[in-house]
């Protein structure tokens, strides 16, 4: 009796990641502070309740990085704000300059909504500076997939 050969099904991530972006803003956010204060000041400006997600931390190279969690019903957006710095190491090598990624998912479209998160984070005690990302310039941007 011959052996069949069975194809072997390849997945295609690029594919993946490009749908899983699609519906993605990403902001930088420069901030010397621990997580847990910059997520106390996005609260109280953006009058938001943003908890640490445990299951969503990134694990890369035998290092975590915090993932914080907060889910809009109004406006139908998931918010995630994952520190990119974990003392002299990165999740993002590329971002260095970079403290923590804020990843807004769902109904990001209007132009209002993200015109106020700009000048909010402007204006927050302790963010020196605060900028647009786009995932497309981003190479390790598969570590953003939750």
């Amino acid at each position: 009796m011959k052996a069949v050969k069975q194809k072997k099904m390849i997945l295609d991530t690029e594919t993946l990641e490009e749908a899983f972006f699609e519906d993605v803003k990403l902001f930088g956010i420069v901030s010397p502070v621990e997580p847990y204060h910059l997520i106390w000041n996005l609260n109280h400006a953006f009058n938001y309740s943003f908890e640490r997600n445990h299951e969503a931390e990134v694990q890369f190279k035998d290092i975590y990085y915090s993932v914080f969690y907060y889910a809009d019903e109004e406006k139908l957006i998931e918010h995630y704000i994952f520190a990119n710095r974990n003392k002299t190491n990165y999740m993002i090598a590329e971002a260095k300059n970079i403290d923590f990624i804020w990843m807004m998912k769902g109904n990001i479209h209007s132009l209002f909504f993200l015109s106020q998160v700009s000048s909010l984070l402007e204006s927050i005690q302790n963010i020196d500076y605060s900028m647009e990302i786009n995932p497309e310039h981003l190479k390790s941007k598969q570590h953003l997939i939750v």
